[in-house]
């Protein structure tokens, strides 16, 4: 049976290396903050989400108006109101079909779009897996003292148990004092999707970002691990001696209540990180609905549960090759007591 354009094309771009992965994330992300400057594309069910509009190239011009950014042409999104669920679902159905018809001929859209590891999580090698988690992890080492102090029991949730953590950390060549200290937090966002980033070279703020659904926090609105001891204390000395002027803006900001930082809680709602089959399909009425059936476990699982899996799959095997190399006491004591009898049968 031969192969179709289609498929050929996805099959290289999924299967081209961590480099060309980041090349097609690159240019999927500035397609997608199109969408979200100015909140242009608020409001929209997940099927026809920033993601989905942007793997078939299209560009937000304003809330009812996509062009596609190789061929130029223009796709009209009104949307009726939802009371109208008829009309409104009519209209959606439309738009979905105009994300591919809608192109000028000879577009290589159509044909060709983004590689459907930008718009969900699929199952990866365990080598490719502990490459995207490093490229993640190593950039954000450069803001260690802005981790944020995570959600608690967020670790359990996510089946990150201290050795995991500190495996993975020997791994990136975390010493142990780091490792014990922000370890949890590092770990749990590369392991999530995010990094620890500025926006720009001359930017001071420092980001929690996420590449995927373009989503960036500033560091500063979370409970901080390095500054959380400090900000208490500079709160106590300010009540006591007065604010002080140079600082009375970052005093403000220590004073404003802080959460904990939960990193699957904190991405977009169509983001590959967390949104399922089911949260992708459920706008469709039962008569198209993916049935529970046809709809895998893989696919209704989110997407961090799926990638910490694989990446887990590099902590047991560097585990073992510890063993292998340096054995436990009961191992030196099975081997001398082995060549005791050994010598003793030769005597």
């Amino acid at each position: 049976m031969p192969v179709d354009r289609k498929s050929l094309d996805n099959f290289f771009k999924n299967f081209s290396g961590l480099e060309s992965y980041e090349k097609e994330e690159k240019c999927f992300g500035k397609r997608i903050s199109t969408y979200i400057q100015g909140q242009k594309w608020v409001r929209r069910p997940l099927v026809i989400s920033p993601a989905v509009c942007s793997q078939y190239g299209w560009l937000c011009i304003n809330t009812n108006l996509l062009e596609c950014e190789t061929c130029g042409a223009k796709l009209c999104t009104p949307e009726p109101k939802i009371e109208l669920y008829e009309s409104y679902k009519a209209c959606i159905e439309k738009i979905l079909e105009n994300l591919k018809a809608s192109h000028k001929t000879h577009c290589p859209w159509p044909l060709t779009p983004a590689p459907e590891f930008l718009l969900k999580m699929l199952p990866m090698p365990k080598e490719e897996s502990l490459k995207h988690f490093m490229r993640r992890l190593k950039c954000s080492l450069e803001f260690f003292s802005h981790y944020p102090k995570l959600k608690e029991g967020i670790s359990s949730i996510l089946g990150l148990e201290k050795q995991h953590v500190l495996e993975l950390c020997k791994i990136a060549n975390i010493d142990s004092e780091n490792a014990n200290h922000f370890g949890i937090s590092a770990v749990s966002l590369a392991a999530t999707g995010w990094t620890l980033k500025t926006l720009s070279s001359d930017d001071q703020k420092v980001f929690i970002s996420c590449d995927n659904c373009q989503r960036s926090i500033w560091s500063r609105a979370f409970n901080s691990l390095t500054n959380l001891k400090i900000e208490e204390t500079t709160d106590s000395q300010n009540d006591i001696n007065g604010p002080n002027d140079e600082n009375s803006s970052s005093s403000k900001i220590k004073r404003l209540k802080k959460d904990d930082f939960d990193p699957t809680e904190e991405h977009r709602p169509w983001c590959l990180w967390i949104a399922t089959e089911e949260h992708r399909s459920s706008f469709h009425s039962s008569d198209n609905k993916i049935s529970s059936k046809e709809v895998s476990e893989m696919d209704n699982t989110p997407g961090w549960k799926l990638f910490i899996k694989s990446l887990l799959r590099n902590v047991s095997e560097s585990q073992e090759s510890s063993i292998e190399n340096n054995p436990s006491k009961e191992h030196i004591r099975s081997a001398r007591g082995l060549l005791d009898t050994w010598t003793s049968a030769t005597e």
